[in-house]
């Protein structure tokens, strides 16, 4: 089974299915191929009406990988959850989703969220530089790239902001922008200080 993100910068995952369909390798041509996505305008049976095996919705869980596996593989592994995990609920943020694959490995999980401030602290310094340059489709692409992790950490206010920002993609360039993107820095920041907070239980 392969997985593709739908969004991509040099191809999407539509033209990816069809140039692996129409190739001369014999496992490209029958391959399960999953859409990854975190487009919401799009049914699963769409993605299927196109070729794809199934969908999968960003952000996924463990479980929902594997239910999307028993469609498309003989053999599926088992996932048990850890019985004693890490307390990784800060505030209003929900950080175990994130750190799920990390289990009781505290290097895996302080790598993890080292990964998850620098990606923020950069995607923050981009939009920024986007927003100064009044460039909407920019924008709106960072906003997508940004989305699926506040929407998996249950962080509710920069979700909502960035869904916004998402959606601004072919507008002109508008002082709302701005103002949401301003907005969007210091909610996302929030979960970066949670996230701070995190990180210094790792690392007494």
């Amino acid at each position: 089974m392969l997985l593709t993100d739908v969004q991509m910068p040099a191809i999407n995952g539509f033209d990816l299915l069809k140039l692996l369909r129409a190739s001369n390798i014999a496992q490209a041509k029958n391959i399960p191929m999953v859409a990854v996505t975190a487009r919401s305008d799009m049914s699963e049976e769409s993605f299927r009406e196109h070729g794809f095996a199934g969908r999968l919705h960003k952000p996924f869980t463990v479980q929902e990988l594997l239910e999307v596996l028993k469609c498309t593989s003989r053999e599926v592994p088992t996932f048990v959850a850890p019985a004693e995990a890490v307390e990784n609920r800060v505030g209003r943020f929900d950080f175990d989703a994130l750190l799920a694959f990390s289990a009781d490995d505290a290097e895996a999980a302080l790598s993890i969220i080292d990964s998850f401030i620098t990606e923020t602290r950069k995607n923050q310094a981009l939009l920024t530089e986007a927003g100064q340059t009044a460039d909407a489709d920019k924008v709106a692409a960072l906003a997508h790239k940004m989305l699926p992790l506040f929407t998996l950490l249950q962080a509710a206010e920069a979700a909502a902001l960035l869904a916004w920002l998402e959606q601004q993609r072919g507008t002109a360039y508008c002082e709302e922008i701005n103002t949401k993107i301003a907005a969007a820095l210091r909610a996302t920041e929030e979960v970066v200080e949670q996230a701070l907070l995190i990180k210094s239980q790792y690392t007494l």
